[in-house]
C-alpha cells in the first residue's frame, strides 16, 4: 500500500514538474501548446504566434502531456530531442551521454527507453545537426513538435542548460566517429570514460533492512554521504574555492583537471536507478542536493588552480618561469599541481633548454633550418614576416595571463592561407582549449551571452569574420585588458572572471569600426597575407596529419621561446603602431577617411581647423574619389555623418552648409576659392 501511495505521488509529481516545465520553457520564448490525452490541441494555436501566458497556465492542469512548436530561424535557441533505445549505447558516446544525464531535460518511458532534450542555439543546430538522423539505437527526432509526456519518468529533476557551439560540434563528431568505451550497467558495477580506459565504481551495498523499511531519509543520508566519500576519493575530485565562490567540481584525469560534476550525478543517478529509491519514496532532488554537499565539502580546496602550468604528453611546464625567470622549470604530473590546461603534443624540452639564451634573430635561423618545412609554407603565406606566425602559436599558450594586451587580426582577400594557419593553431592547442566568437559578438550590447564562452579558454579563434561594423568596442577591450568581466550565462548562474584567451581572427574585408580611441587601436595586430593559391585539399591534409605531427614539439618549444621575447620586448617581430594599424584599416573600410587623406596628400583638401568646405562641393568631389577608385559612394547622410566622426561637423553660415575644419583647395592651387574661413 505504502508502495503504491508513493508511486501515485510520483505520477502526481512528474505531472506538477511538466506544468512547471512548460511555463518554464514559455518564458524562454517557446511557443508551447497543451494536448490532450488523443494529441489533439486543448485551444486554437500557430507556429507564428503564442498562447498568453494566463491562457497557457489555466489549460496546464488539463493536458495530457505539452508540444513546443519550433522554427529555428526565428528562436536563438532550439530544443533538439534524441531519442536511445538501450541506455547501455550511451556508453560508447560519453559526450552524448554526459548530455542525457547531465545538460538535458531528459524522461524515461515505460519501455526504458530515452528522450533527452538538449538545448542548442540555433546557428549551431543549422551547421551541426540539422538533417542528421542518427546511429544504431540513437535517434535525432524532428524538431517540427517536440511533446512531453507525464507517463515518461524523469531521468533527473529538469534543468535548463544550454549547450554552446564547441559542444555540438564534439557530439556531432563523436557520433560520427563512435567510440569503443564500454559498460555493463547490469553487473553491480557503474563504468566511467577516462584518458586511460574504463574506472569500476563498486555499488555501495545497502542493508537488506535498510531498503526493506520504508525509512528514505536514512537511504538518502547514507547514499549521498558514501558514495561522495569513494567518488572524491577515485577521481581525486578537487572543488576550488577563490575569493569564498566555489569554481566548480573538477576531477583529475591523466595529469590535469576536467569539470565532472555530470559524471558524478551520472553515478549517483545510477545507484538511484538501481535501488529503486524513487518508488522508496527518496526524491531524487534532495539526494543530488545532500551529495553534491557532501562532495564539496571533502574536496574544497581555497586556491584556483595553476594556469602557469601546461600539461604536455610527456611533461609539465611552467611557462611563467621561462618567460619571466630565464630558467626552464618542468614536473611530472601530480594531483597537487592543481593543472588546467591540457595540450595533446609533447614539448621538445631539449630545445627550451639549449636555446633559451638565444636572441630572437637566432631563434629564427635555427628554426628556418630545424623546421623548414613548416617555415616554408609561413613565408609563402606571409613573407619574411613569418616569425609571427610562431610567435602567435606562443602568445595563445601564456595561459592566465593576457601581457600586451593585443588582439590578432589576419588579413587578405581569400585562399591566401588564413583558415588553414587558424586550422594548425586550433589542432596545437586542442580543440578544447579553443572558443569561436565571432568580433562582432563581443562589441554588440544586443549579444549578452558571449563573452562567457571565453571563460578558461587558450584562445578565441574565429576564421572568416564578416564585414558587419564594430559599434561598441568597450568589452573588448575590457577582454583583452585583464579586467574583471561579469558575463551573463543562459540558463545559468552570471560568472565574474579575467578573461587570457587570446582573441585571433581572419578576414577577408576588415570591419568598419566606429572607435577612433588609441585605446582601441593599439590592441591590434594585424598580419596580411598577401597571396592568393589554388584550392588544394591535398595539401592541407598533408600539413595537418604529416607535417604537423612530424614538428609539432619542437614548434611548441620554438613558440614558447619567441612569446618569452615577445612578452620581455614588449612587441611581436614586423609589428606596427596603432597608427599604422588605423591608418591601414580605415583606409579599407571607410572611403569617407580614404576620401580625405587621398586629397590632403594631392593637395586638394587641407586640413585647418577654422576652415571651411562647401558642402556640396565637399561632396561632389568625394562622388568623382570614388568612380576614381572603384569604391561604393555613400548616400549623404552617410558622408556627412562619417565626416562627423572624423571630425568635421556640418555647420550653417549664412543660410549656406558647410563642413567646418577642411579647404578645398582648386586645381589652379589658389586656396579658398571653394571654401573659406569661419
Amino acid at each position: 500500500m505504502g508502495m503504491r501511495r508513493a508511486t501515485e505521488g510520483a505520477r502526481a509529481g512528474r505531472a506538477e514538474e511538466l506544468s512547471k516545465l512548460a511555463l518554464e520553457l514559455y518564458d524562454l520564448g517557446f511557443n508551447v501548446v497543451p494536448v490532450a490525452r488523443d494529441k489533439k490541441p486543448l485551444c486554437n494555436w500557430s507556429s507564428t504566434s503564442r498562447l498568453d501566458r494566463a491562457k497557457l497556465k489555466e489549460l496546464l492542469p488539463k493536458a495530457s502531456a505539452v508540444a513546443v512548436v519550433q522554427d529555428p530561424g526565428r528562436q536563438d535557441f532550439v530544443l533538439v530531442p534524441v531519442r536511445v533505445g538501450r541506455p547501455d549505447v550511451l556508453e560508447r558516446y560519453p559526450t552524448l551521454r554526459r548530455f542525457v544525464y547531465g545538460s538535458a531535460i531528459s524522461s524515461r518511458d515505460p519501455s526504458g527507453r530515452l528522450t533527452a532534450l538538449l538545448l542548442v542555439p540555433s546557428g549551431a543546430y543549422e551547421k551541426y545537426l540539422k538533417g542528421l538522423s542518427g546511429i544504431e539505437e540513437i535517434e535525432l527526432l524532428p524538431i517540427s513538435q517536440v511533446l512531453l509526456d507525464p507517463s515518461c519518468s524523469w531521468v533527473r529533476p529538469p534543468k535548463f542548460t544550454a549547450l554552446i557551439d564547441t559542444e555540438v560540434e564534439r557530439l556531432l563528431e563523436e557520433l560520427r566517429r563512435g567510440t569503443t568505451l564500454s559498460a555493463d550497467l547490469g553487473t553491480g558495477e557503474c563504468k566511467a570514460p577516462t584518458e586511460e580506459g574504463v574506472v569500476s565504481i563498486p555499488l555501495i551495498e545497502l542493508p537488506e533492512d535498510l531498503l526493506k523499511e520504508h525509512r528514505p531519509r536514512l537511504i538518502l543520508t547514507r547514499v549521498a554521504s558514501e558514495l561522495a566519500r569513494e567518488l572524491v576519493e577515485l577521481f581525486k575530485v578537487k572543488v576550488p574555492v577563490v575569493n569564498n565562490v566555489p569554481l566548480g567540481t573538477y576531477c583529475y584525469e591523466g595529469g590535469a583537471y576536467v569539470e565532472c560534476e555530470e559524471r558524478l550525478l551520472h553515478v549517483l543517478e545510477y545507484h538511484y536507478r538501481t535501488y529503486g529509491l524513487e518508488e522508496r519514496g527518496v526524491s531524487y532532488r534532495s539526494l543530488r542536493a545532500e551529495f553534491l554537499a557532501h562532495v564539496e565539502d571533502s574536496a574544497k580546496v581555497f586556491r584556483g588552480f595553476n594556469h602557469r602550468l601546461l600539461l604536455f604528453k610527456n611533461v609539465v611546464v611552467d611557462w611563467a618561469s621561462l618567460v619571466y625567470e630565464d630558467r626552464v622549470a618542468v614536473y611530472d604530473p601530480d594531483p597537487e599541481l592543481m593543472v588546467y590546461h591540457r595540450i595533446p603534443w609533447e614539448v621538445d624540452v631539449e630545445t627550451l633548454r639549449s636555446k633559451l639564451g638565444r636572441s630572437r634573430e637566432e631563434l629564427a635561423k635555427d628554426i628556418e633550418q630545424e623546421l623548414g618545412e613548416l617555415t616554408e609554407v609561413f613565408k609563402q603565406w606571409v613573407g619574411d614576416r613569418w616569425v609571427l606566425l610562431y610567435e602567435i602559436v606562443g602568445y595563445t599558450l601564456l595561459a592566465g595571463e593576457y601581457p600586451l594586451n593585443k588582439a590578432v587580426m589576419l588579413v587578405g582577400s581569400g585562399k591566401n592561407g588564413k583558415s588553414t594557419y587558424l586550422g594548425l593553431l586550433t589542432r596545437l592547442l586542442g580543440s578544447w582549449n579553443v572558443v569561436s566568437v565571432k568580433l562582432q559578438e563581443l562589441t554588440s550590447d544586443r549579444v549578452r551571452f558571449s563573452a562567457a564562452n571565453l571563460f578558461g579558454k587558450l584562445a578565441n579563434v574565429f576564421a572568416d569574420l564578416p564585414s558587419e561594423a564594430l559599434r561598441s568596442t568597450g568589452l573588448f577591450k575590457v577582454l583583452t585588458g585583464e579586467d574583471p568581466v561579469t558575463a551573463d550565462r543562459k540558463y545559468r548562474d552570471p560568472i565574474t572572471f579575467t578573461n587570457y584567451a587570446k582573441m585571433v581572427y581572419s578576414t577577408n574585408e576588415l570591419p568598419k569600426v566606429y572607435d577612433m580611441s588609441t585605446a582601441f587601436w593599439r590592441r591590434w595586430l594585424v598580419v596580411e597575407f598577401p597571396n592568393e593559391f589554388l584550392p588544394n585539399e591535398g595539401f592541407k591534409r598533408r600539413l595537418y596529419n604529416e607535417v604537423l605531427p612530424k614538428y609539432a614539439s619542437k614548434v611548441l618549444a620554438c613558440s614558447l621561446l619567441l612569446a618569452r621575447h615577445v612578452v620581455r620586448e614588449g612587441r611581436f617581430s614586423f609589428e606596427g603602431t596603432e597608427v599604422d594599424y588605423r591608418e591601414y584599416w580605415l583606409r579599407e573600410t571607410n572611403s569617407v577617411y580614404a576620401f580625405i587623406q587621398d586629397l590632403i596628400n594631392e593637395g586638394r583638401l587641407v586640413r585647418d581647423p577654422e576652415g571651411r568646405a562647401k558642402a556640396d562641393e565637399l561632396y561632389n568631389l568625394y562622388v568623382k574619389y570614388c568612380e576614381r577608385e572603384e569604391r561604393d559612394v555613400l548616400a549623404k547622410r552617410e558622408f556627412t555623418l562619417e565626416l562627423q566622426r572624423l571630425g568635421f561637423p556640418k555647420v550653417k553660415v549664412k543660410g549656406y552648409y558647410y563642413y567646418k575644419g577642411l579647404t578645398i583647395v582648386p586645381e589652379d592651387g589658389k586656396e579658398g576659392a571653394l571654401g573659406g574661413r569661419t
